[in-house]
């Protein structure tokens, strides 16, 4: 059961008076704050900002985003409740996109360690990433049972950023504090029972308690429900050298329980310098436009900013879309990066090798009846090699006609050559496509587009094959899939051309009855007619022959 959590004392000066103390901008993560009390709201995501230092914009506080659809951010979720959230079904981008990572970093062999980040060098000199687990003095310690989970999450974080890096050439891997097992250190705290309600307290008690290293950026799990979802600290500053004020520390970024695994990656990259408001597709506040992409979302809720979609749904969980924002780690001339703060060349980030890139097909495109199986094959291979992968999952969406989203629609495993295969039965018009979540070894891919066009089946009888001239037919029959409130044609051959006779409404069970009396004797012939919709093609019935004598 989730425990309810006591209304915590958020106030906005405070955390206003700690960023500025050290000169940052504080600002809300891709899921950020709940609509807490009237005086944390407002209508302006800048509203807190202030041009303070030779006209760089050196402090901002926004709120009010949107946890993960379905959370409260009042509420402490169990362990469980978490885990369960990423899915390949869920119709949330950045949930499938975090369960794709699931996949790319779960272990080959059953019964082997959960993944894990990778160790560099000693585990502690250099700039590092160091993650701290942290409650309130009231607030019971989950420290022991939540710290798996932690590090998994974090080896999922390291897998984006190194796929990231892949998708221009190069390799990258967060540098973390790891202790002399390798395992990623999170360090254990307890605030005062005051310390969890607001960033600002939060951040001057990491401080007492000796946080303030400037080789270090603190990535912060409070284990609390106050309103917050996540909240990360970001200097303006373009310059594209080492001495960028986001290539030191220390710096905070904080994600409290109800966003756990759903916001880490946002709020580090805010650490590390992304998004600089110069960027080519700049927000109203530290954020990009270009979806999909975990740091670009709508953060200015009614305002001008314009959202695009250019990249599959599940980059959601992964960096820079279109590479030009943010992180390229190979900028050409003329690129943003080229000339500004790029936080591929941030000193928390390692150089690594380079994933291997992958190439996926998938095949199938056809036109179908209603219930018919379809076989949609698909092979995954290395694009240098051309051979097969073998081994991997390949997941496939589906994407409704009448349907703005895609959903999962099932997971295969590539055979030696790289081959899997789908056998969807589609109840409507749906596109699909096939994607690779990535591995050890390989960055994710992403297939071509394939639609499955679905014609409905009508069926058609008639009450009486002869009848006398002056009396009427009657035509009975379905349409499956359930088309209910929409109409059906009765139309009759007239000279090679069919003209219409009769039309009915559908019934909540999708059936009609159609009633015309024919104009002359002899041998009519007769069909039954569904238009088109979304969803559709036209459909027709088999052909009915009527004798009028």
């Amino acid at each position: 059961m989730r425990e309810p959590a006591r209304w915590g004392r958020r106030t906005i000066a405070t955390v206003m008076a700690v960023a500025l103390a050290v000169g940052v901008a504080l600002v809300a993560s891709t899921t950020g704050q709940d609509p807490g009390p009237p005086e944390a709201r407002s209508n302006d995501p800048a509203a807190a900002c202030r041009d303070l230092r030779a006209g760089a914009m050196v402090a901002c506080l926004h709120g009010n985003d949107a946890p993960p659809p379905g959370v409260s951010l009042y509420e402490r979720p169990t362990l469980q409740e978490l885990e369960a959230r990423s899915s390949l079904r869920s119709p949330n981008p950045r949930l499938r996109g975090l369960a794709g990572l699931e996949q790319a970093t779960s272990p080959a062999a059953v019964g082997a360690e959960p993944a894990s980040v990778r160790c560099i060098g000693d585990g502690t000199s250099g700039n590092r990433i160091q993650t701290i687990y942290a409650r309130a003095l009231d607030v019971p310690d989950r420290y022991e049972s939540v710290v798996s989970s932690l590090r998994e999450w974090m080896a999922q974080a390291d897998q984006a950023v190194w796929t990231s890096a892949g998708q221009t050439g190069g390799g990258k891997r967060l540098r973390f504090v790891t202790g002399p097992d390798c395992q990623l250190e999170v360090a254990r705290v307890t605030l005062t029972p005051a310390g969890d309600d607001s960033f600002g307290l939060m951040r001057t008690e990491l401080a007492l308690q000796g946080f303030t290293r400037t080789d270090r950026k603190y990535l912060v799990w409070v284990d609390a429900a106050v309103g917050i979802c996540g909240l990360g600290e970001i200097n303006g500053d373009t310059r594209p050298g080492p001495e960028n004020r986001n290539n030191r520390g220390p710096s905070y970024a904080r994600v409290d329980a109800p966003c756990w695994q759903y916001a880490e990656l946002h709020e580090i990259f805010h650490n590390l310098g992304a998004v600089q408001r110069d960027a080519p597709h700049p927000s109203a506040a530290w954020h990009c436009t270009d979806e999909a992409d975990v740091m670009c979302y709508d953060d200015d809720a009614s305002g001008p900013v314009v959202m695009t979609a250019v990249c599959p749904p599940e980059h959601e969980a992964l960096l820079d879309c279109g590479d030009d924002d943010y992180f390229n780690t190979n900028p050409p001339a003329g690129n943003y990066l080229a000339t500004h703060w790029n936080t591929a060349n941030s000193s928390f980030l390692q150089n690594a090798t380079a994933p291997q890139q992958a190439q996926l097909s998938l095949t199938g495109s056809a036109t179908i009846t209603y219930g018919t199986q379809v076989t949609l094959p698909s092979r995954l291979t290395d694009t240098q090699t051309t051979e097969g992968i073998q081994g991997a999952p390949v997941n496939l969406f589906a994407r409704r006609a009448s349907v703005a989203g895609e959903q999962g629609a099932g997971t295969a495993t590539t055979d030696a050559d790289g081959a899997a295969s789908f056998t969807p039965t589609p109840a409507a018009t749906t596109t699909y496509r096939a994607s690779f979540p990535g591995s050890d070894t390989h960055g994710t891919a992403d297939s071509p587009q394939v639609t499955i066009t679905v014609t409905p089946t009508v069926t058609a009888r008639l009450q009486a094959g002869t009848i006398a001239l002056g009396r009427s037919i009657t035509v009975t029959g379905t349409v499956a899939p359930n088309h209910r409130g929409q109409q059906v044609s009765l139309q009759r051959l007239v000279n090679g051309a069919w003209k219409g006779a009769a039309t009915a409404t559908l019934t909540s069970a999708s059936t009609y009855t159609l009633r015309a009396k024919p104009p002359a004797r002899g041998a009519l012939t007769y069909r039954v007619v569904k238009r088109a919709d979304t969803d559709h093609t036209s459909a027709t019935s088999p052909t009915l022959t009527v004798t009028v004598r």
